[in-house]
């Protein structure tokens, strides 16, 4: 039937925003089928122009132009003669993405006719921002900026942000390549700031994904143009006004909990909605429902699958938002994208600190070096493709069991890395007398041990010259120094809930208790529970969670820490976190790839959007947060942590980790990276 032809149709959809387009395009194809089972035309066009917007997405030009060029002749057919139009702008963009440039003038000519006769201003304005890709693309400069000029005349008085974005944005990139940085740079904050104004009129989760994607472009593209007109102070400002915006999408996405201090009907619906979302969860893959069309579909069909409920569920909860921002002055805290300016920065750097700030774009990357005395930001010819790749090659390289032939397979990419991010500061000789860093990674960047760089002389590696500490951003670091410091009572809570299925964590857990003797209090098995914790937590200043990490890689504020439960394992998840009271000077997170917030195989785009289990627990009042980048061995672990707390109970945590990895060095048994280059501190330092 038509209805559940409507459900297939919603499902393509539902795996289109969660990146999965292989059950999206057989969502789509039995949506078709059952469509064309029904005799409706309408909808079987809907299933086929879903395909061909997946087609577009995956870079099969060639299909989408023959998949959409029948869907534009539908809709002809059928007489919605705007609804072709607007396909013929996908098509246009299909064939010009396959190299037709003269089939995807015609077409973009005769879509721009038809929506000017229909009288669609949004229409027509994304007709000309099309046929100005078409001139920049063909190298016709002045056309392009005609064609996108007429398009912002045509859009006046009229809210389309994805369209305002494109056609500021044309304009913008086509100022830079011509020298004209000022103009660029305007245009570029003009893109930027449509999408501010559409966000504060409505929720972050009702605008297109694929929009939010070009924004934390643009605000790269305007970075490296500040740079190039030599403003680095204001470039960085602008990298960091990225990574405001970037949380804020991803925190829109989903709900955190209310905090402390929110009404209580607030919380209590908040509640409600997570056991929804909670029960579906185990029923079924997660998924997130974004648009009306979704929602209101799943309305009339209430008694669709698990999938669909879950949907539901989600998308209610995503509701919250705007009454969270009220009711929550840390929730509006988190959303507030802040500028700050590098000289704040500065005033709070020791002589021997140094940031390193990383904005990686597909073009290249810019590394911010800001001192006490001075900020600069250095080009690095390798964008984010080369980045991935290096890393992923370095990554695999460290967990590789050296052989005859390959005694360090991960000298060669660690040197590598070395030389592309880390060799450009010291030459400038910035950091001739540091001997902190403080690293604000980006992108893939989040997945790299610095620690382990290789330097080409001196130190084997980095951490041999340098305590390092990680960031979100700047700001993150200036609002964590900024709170009165936890207060240090020597006592520290372990916490084990899963002895037998990690038998490791037991003795780890022993070991860590014998250093703090009275000080210490241990929860072991059935007793570590999520509330248990909930209500302990608090008194301690050191906190050791010995448990699982579980990543949520399609929406990481659902991710979660394993605790013992009367029913099987128990969930704290990234929302619980935010509404945690803690007064920790550290809190670490022993367990598996807790420090990373989503995979780059997700479709949350990376950057200070990464709010993994590590952010939350900042957020919820630890000073720093201890977590691993990839899965430790128990002997690794039990070699490590011990080091690290007898260092720890004499001077701060970068120092201490520092001194734990140096020890690992030394020692024959845990000299390679593996053993010691996975833990990373996030915080204050």
């Amino acid at each position: 039937s038509s209805s559940v032809a409507l459900l297939a149709l919603i499902r393509g959809d539902l795996a289109v925003d969660a990146s999965d387009p292989d059950a999206a395009h057989a969502a789509y194809a039995r949506a078709e089928s059952l469509f064309n089972s029904a005799d409706d035309a309408v909808g079987a066009t809907a299933a086929q122009q879903g395909l061909g917007s997946l087609q577009l997405r995956r870079g099969d030009f060639r299909g989408a132009v023959r998949t959409l060029s029948a869907v534009a002749a539908a809709q002809e057919a059928i007489g919605d003669r705007r609804s072709a139009a607007l396909t013929g702008l996908l098509l246009g963009g299909a064939m010009l993405e396959q190299g037709d440039t003269t089939g995807a003038a015609g077409t973009l000519h005769a879509t721009h006719a038809t929506l000017r006769r229909l009288r669609d201003p949004a229409g027509e304005a994304a007709a000309f921002g099309a046929l100005g890709d078409l001139a920049a693309r063909r190298g016709r400069i002045p056309e392009a900026e005609t064609m996108y000029r007429a398009g912002i005349r045509r859009l006046a008085g009229f809210t389309a942000p994805a369209i305002a974005v494109r056609l500021h944005r044309g304009l913008g990139r086509i100022h830079r390549t011509q020298g004209r940085l000022s103009s660029a740079a305007a245009e570029l904050q003009l893109a930027i700031d449509a999408v501010e104004q559409a966000a504060g009129r409505v929720t972050i989760a009702e605008i297109k994904s694929s929009m939010l994607g070009d924004i934390a472009d643009i605000y790269a593209e305007l970075a490296l143009v500040e740079h190039a007109r030599g403003r680095d102070a204001v470039a960085f400002e602008t990298s960091e006004r990225l990574r405001g915006r970037q949380l804020r999408d991803l925190i829109g996405r989903g709900l955190v909990f209310p905090g402390r201090g929110a009404d209580p009907r607030v919380v209590a619906g908040e509640r409600e909605l997570r056991g929804r979302v909670d029960g579906l969860e185990r029923m079924t893959a997660p998924v997130l429902a974004r648009s009306a069309l979704m929602r209101d579909a799943i309305d009339r069909f209430p008694g669709g699958d698990r999938q669909m409920a879950l949907a539901s569920a989600r998308s209610a909860y995503s509701k919250l938002l705007t009454q969270l921002e009220h009711v929550s002055p840390e929730f509006a805290t988190l959303l507030t994208s802040a500028r700050i300016d590098h000289r704040d920065v500065a005033a709070h750097l020791q002589r021997d600190e140094a940031l390193l700030e990383y904005l990686v774009t597909d073009a290249g990357t810019l590394l911010f070096v800001v001192t006490r005395d001075s900020i600069r930001a250095i080009p690095i010819a390798a964008g984010r493709r080369e980045l991935a790749a290096a890393i992923d090659f370095a990554r695999a390289s460290i967990l590789r069991r050296p052989g005859a032939l390959t005694p360090e397979p991960w000298a060669a990419p660690l040197r590598k890395l070395y030389r592309l991010l880390i060799q450009p500061a010291e030459t400038s000789g910035m950091l001739r007398t540091v001997r902190s860093l403080i690293i604000a990674p980006h992108a893939e960047l989040h997945y790299l041990p610095f620690a382990a760089l290789m330097p080409a002389s001196g130190p084997r590696y980095l951490i041999g010259q340098y305590d390092i500490t990680y960031v979100p951003s700047a700001a993150t670091w200036l609002q964590l120094g900024a709170r009165p410091a936890a207060p240090s009572n020597g006592k520290i809570l372990v916490v084990a809930p899963f002895p037998a299925a990690l038998p490791g964590s037991r003795d780890e857990a022993v070991r860590i208790a014998a250093l703090y003797g009275r000080d210490a209090t241990m929860m072991l098995g059935k007793a570590a529970t999520a509330r248990a914790f909930e209500r302990a937590a608090p008194a301690y200043s050191t906190v050791h969670l010995a448990t699982y990490g579980i990543l949520n890689r399609q929406n990481p504020l659902f991710s979660y820490v394993a605790f013992a439960g009367a029913a099987g394992a128990e969930r704290l998840e990234v929302q619980d976190v935010f509404g945690l009271s803690l007064r920790a000077r550290l809190l670490i997170l022993s367990a598996c790839e807790t420090g990373l917030g989503a995979g780059s195989s997700s479709d949350v785009p990376p950057g200070d959007d990464w709010v993994g289990l590590v952010r939350a627990f900042l957020f919820a009042g630890a000073d720093n947060v201890m977590a691993t980048l990839w899965p430790i061995e128990d002997r690794s672990t039990s070699v490590i942590m011990p080091r690290f707390y007898r260092s720890f109970r004499g001077t701060d945590a970068a120092r201490s980790l520092a001194l734990a990895q140096r020890a690992a060095l030394s020692d024959p048994a845990t000299a390679a990276p593996r053993h010691w280059a996975a833990f990373a501190l996030v915080g204050a330092g």
